[in-house]
């Protein structure tokens, strides 16, 4: 009884969260990575419909009216993108013995949980895997474009070899290049996360670093993570560089661009980001959640929605038999449900409503795709853009001081509860030891230290202006100050522009 009223519950859930969304824009173009299209004439109008029709079951026939709205190129464009969800079913992903439970709420309402399993560990990515999925589909469209090019159309009624091979590095097996499962064994190793914790853009983006470095010989692209938004072309040369000629590269560029939402400031040079050639995407941006966002219309983001609970896709491992490890190992059909990795539903979601952290993708092919790409950024104004290309890093900002790492995600010193947060304490993007606690301040400060100077220094703290009162009793001799904690100067994060502080001159702040 109690698994008939969930399983109720959950269609009634899919019905609402699923249904239509027809065009209503018909004078602003929609844009595609780097493709647009013309918004089509507005459709004949028709009477409103009385109350009870908006009560009535969604008919097929109601949808294929929203779908006309739609210009038909742009559905097929959008019908071509990968969209990797949630999946339920795959292969044991162990829990940690300190990390989070299986069973959850939402499990239960999604109805995505086994009971079989769930003291040992997770079959579902479903309540915490968005930003991987998200991730996964940003990186599967970019091998996509580099494999069969930007003009490639998905067609059900005919097989495509290499579009099959691509979606096969990201079933739900652990011998999958870019499994859900190597996802996570990568954030536990690079982020310390732990199956079934939330990811941030960070620990998506260093995964994506080192998968795609150890199956190099599969996908022939080298990944160029910032997390400033600072590319630096000294490094991204020595990474990419062959000869003459640049090997193709996927620039990652992890982002917060405001504290509960995208500045307007932003708002344009973000859209631009969608429509250049080399655009892949954008995975994040929505609080308590995380979208795949590749196109946009007036300041309305399209969207591809991770939160869809499907069947793990599955084919045959290519583990041995004899593997010692059962998990590595599941009988399952050598066919590939191609047509769940696609999907030609509309979703947008205004600016003002994007959460302000989120992972930017971009694609270069070769040398001629990087000065296109750099001469667009180069031509937007310096003061509202958030993607900055210099010759080399500055020396200053390649040091590591008090335990600041370098490359390190950048964020504003606030709190954050999202579903794939990128900024929390134990997101921290690296293999060394890591912090969990919450931050005083919002800007680390790098300490230029002479190597002439003895060992013992003055480490008292001096200020360029009287320090501000917190407490001031007239009839107390003594005034009390902010205590700031010497473990709170062990900050992990690492500014664009450095505030440098000396022993003789004061902060410039």
């Amino acid at each position: 009884m109690a698994s008939h009223s969930l399983n109720t519950l959950h269609t009634v859930f899919e019905y609402i969260w699923d249904r239509e969304l027809p065009n209503d824009d018909f004078t602003n173009t929609l844009t595609v990575l780097g493709r647009t299209y013309a918004p089509g004439p507005p459709p004949h109008q028709e009477k409103a419909p009385d109350l009870r029709t908006l009560f009535h079951k969604f008919k097929p026939d109601q949808a294929a009216d929203t779908e006309a709205s739609w210009p038909r190129e742009f559905l097929r464009d959008v019908h071509s993108r990968i969209w990797l969800t949630y999946r339920s079913g795959f292969p044991l992903i162990k829990r940690a013995e300190d990390g989070p439970s299986p069973l959850s709420f939402g499990s239960l309402i999604r109805g995505t949980v086994d009971l079989a399993t769930v003291t040992k560990g997770f079959t579902t990515d479903a309540g915490w895997g968005c930003m991987i999925r998200t991730s996964q589909s940003l990186l599967a469209n970019s091998l996509l474009q580099l494999r069969l090019g930007r003009g490639w159309r998905y067609d059900q009624t005919r097989e495509c070899a290499k579009h099959a091979e691509i979606v096969s590095w990201f079933v739900d097996i652990p011998t999958a290049p870019f499994s859900i499962h190597n996802f996570v064994e990568q954030g536990a190793n690079c982020a310390g996360k732990k199956p079934g914790e939330w990811f941030g853009p960070s620990a998506a983006a260093r995964s994506i670093q080192v998968l795609c470095e150890a199956n190099y010989d599969k996908t022939g692209l080298k990944v160029y993570f910032t997390a400033s938004g600072d590319i630096y072309e000294d490094e991204l040369f020595e990474l990419a560089q062959q000869g003459a000629e640049l090997r193709p590269v996927l620039i990652l560029a992890g982002i917060r661009l405001g504290v509960k939402n995208v500045n307007p400031l932003y708002w344009d040079f973000l859209k631009k980001t969608l429509g250049w050639p080399q655009s892949v995407g954008i995975a994040g941006g929505r609080p308590s959640s995380s979208h795949y966002f590749f196109g946009f219309q007036g300041d309305y983001l399209f969207y591809l929605d991770p939160h869809v609970p499907q069947k793990a896709l599955l084919i045959a491992s290519e583990a041995p038999h004899e593997s010692p490890d059962p998990n590595h190992y599941v009988e399952v059909e050598s066919g590939l449900d191609l047509d769940s990795v696609h999907t030609n539903k509309i979703r947008k979601l205004h600016l003002d409503q994007m959460d302000p952290s989120m992972l930017v993708g971009l694609l270069v092919e070769n040398r001629a795709s990087y000065d296109a790409l750099k001469h667009s950024i180069n031509s937007h104004d310096q003061g509202s853009r958030f993607l900055n290309v210099y010759d080399s890093r500055p020396v200053l900002a390649a040091k590591s001081s008090g335990g600041l790492e370098e490359s390190e995600f950048v964020d504003l010193g606030v709190l954050s509860m999202n579903e794939y947060d990128a900024i929390d304490d134990c997101d921290v993007g690296t293999c060394s030891a890591l912090l969990r606690k919450e931050r005083a301040f919002s800007h680390p400060v790098l300490v230029a230290m002479d190597p002439e100077e003895p060992e013992e220094i003055d480490a008292s703290i001096h200020f360029d202006k009287d320090a501000s009162i917190l407490e001031k009793d007239p009839d107390r001799a003594n005034e009390t100050f902010e205590e700031i904690h010497v473990s709170e100067t062990e900050s992990r994060f690492e500014p664009d522009e450095p505030v440098v502080v000396s022993h003789d001159s004061a902060a410039v702040m």
